[in-house]
């Protein structure tokens, strides 16, 4: 089965932030943020292929990715699309 790159860094991100729970088609959880984390946010954030939410930035209000994330404990929420599995 071929995996998009940015439903693999999906995947990278929810194991970094340590398998949040799914509910329904949604997970959220707040974490300090390392430098590997917000590369994987930012990618995802760029792709327009998930709805993510980071404190009070949103992609679905087309706000720019937030800077100076690192070291700083984030809220974050990620709905995945319905096509995804």
């Amino acid at each position: 089965m071929q995996v998009s790159p940015e439903f693999k860094n999906l995947i990278d991100l929810y194991r970094l932030l340590n398998r949040p729970t799914l509910v329904g088609e949604k997970f959220k959880c707040e974490i300090q943020c390392s430098v590997e984390i917000e590369s994987l946010l930012s990618a995802l954030w760029h792709s327009d292929k998930f709805d993510l939410v980071i404190n009070t930035f949103e992609t679905e209000s087309r706000d720019e990715f937030p800077n100076e994330i690192t070291n700083n404990l984030i809220k974050i929420e990620v709905k995945l699309p319905q096509n995804e599995s």
